[in-house]
């Protein structure tokens, strides 16, 4: 069993930026070398955000802000609200 730390951008608040930080174990089976890391129900599937970030990028995209407005509104990276603004499109 490992554990380690996990950092997750969350909703500005303002102008600060909210990182959540938190502590995560990695669990392994001796016989076969499979490992599994425990579970996190506010992580982002595909990123390291939190899945209230994702959204508010979402919603903010949706209302046809721009990527590069939405990432200076919300502090993440371009690249990353690009990824999130293809997903959005081809859920629609």
């Amino acid at each position: 069993m490992y554990r380690y730390e996990t950092r997750l951008r969350h909703i500005p608040f303002g102008k600060a930026k909210i990182e959540i930080v938190f502590s995560s174990r990695r669990y392994g089976c001796r016989h076969c070398n499979h490992s599994e890391t425990q579970g996190c129900q506010f992580k982002s599937k595909r990123h390291r955000i939190t899945k209230e970030a994702e959204a508010y990028a979402r919603d903010l995209l949706s209302c046809g802000l721009t990527v590069s407005a939405v990432s200076a509104i919300t502090g993440l990276n371009r690249k990353l609200v690009k990824e999130v603004d293809k997903e959005r499109l081809k859920e629609l």
